[in-house]
Order: structure tokens, then sequence, then C-alpha cells
């Protein structure tokens, strides 16, 4: 009866070192499946963000080119803006002094709101592009 017991045992060993050895073997199969499911998840996200980024660099490459237009109108318009704020600084000086040899103000002048409201605006949008001259 010992030796039954002694085959019984022992199959009953193997029995086990066989189904843990299965059931490791189930383990890493069941590791790998969520392995590559995850390695699918990141690389899919990575794609994502990467090709998101790709555009946003074509969208600012874009920009960045519109921009410089612009910036370049500033300056091609700018010296005209000088020139005219020059001009009107001169036609004000005449303007103030010739109301003042008739006694009067330069407001009484027609046209004067208009032409020191305009050029209040040419002034302003001089300063205003200063940023861009350097």
């Amino acid at each position: 009866m010992n030796t039954m017991k002694s085959v019984y045992n022992k199959l009953f060993k193997e029995e086990t070192t066989e189904l843990a050895s299965h059931k490791i073997d189930l383990g890493i199969v069941e590791d790998i499946a969520a392995a590559s499911q995850k390695a699918i998840q990141i690389s899919n996200s990575l794609f994502d963000a990467v090709d998101k980024a790709d555009n946003m660099q074509i969208e600012l490459n874009k920009l960045q080119a519109e921009y410089q237009k612009q910036v370049d109108a500033v300056k091609k318009l700018y010296p005209t803006a000088e020139k005219y704020q020059q001009a009107e600084d001169k036609l004000y000086e005449k303007a103030v002094a010739a109301a003042k040899n008739l006694g009067l103000s330069e407001r009484d002048i027609k046209g004067w709101a208009d032409f020191s409201k305009n050029g209040i605006s040419v002034n302003s949008a001089i300063n205003a592009a200063n940023k861009y001259m350097s």
C-alpha cells in the first residue's frame, strides 16, 4: 500500500507541477496580450499627438508667414505716415499762425476739428507701429 501511496503522491505532484506550469504559461500569455494592447494604445496616442503637433506646426508656419506680411506692410506704410505727420505739423503751425493773425482761434477754422482728430489718429497709429520698426 505504501507503494501505491507513493505512486499516487508522485502522480499528484506531477499533475500539480503540470498545472502550475500551465498556469504560468497562461499568465505569460495574458501578460503578453495585455502588453500588446498597451503598446497599441501608447502608439496610437503618440501618433495622434504627433499628427496634431504636425498640423499645428503647419498652421503656425502659415500664421508666421501672414504675420511677417503684416509686419512688412507696417514697415512699408510707416514712412508715409511719418511724412504725413511732419507735413501736418507744418500745416498746424501755419493754421495756428494764420488764425492768430486774424485774431481767431485755430478751432474757428472750417474743418479744424476733423483735421485735428485725424492728425491725432495718425499719431496714434505711428505710436502703435513703433514696436515693429526695430
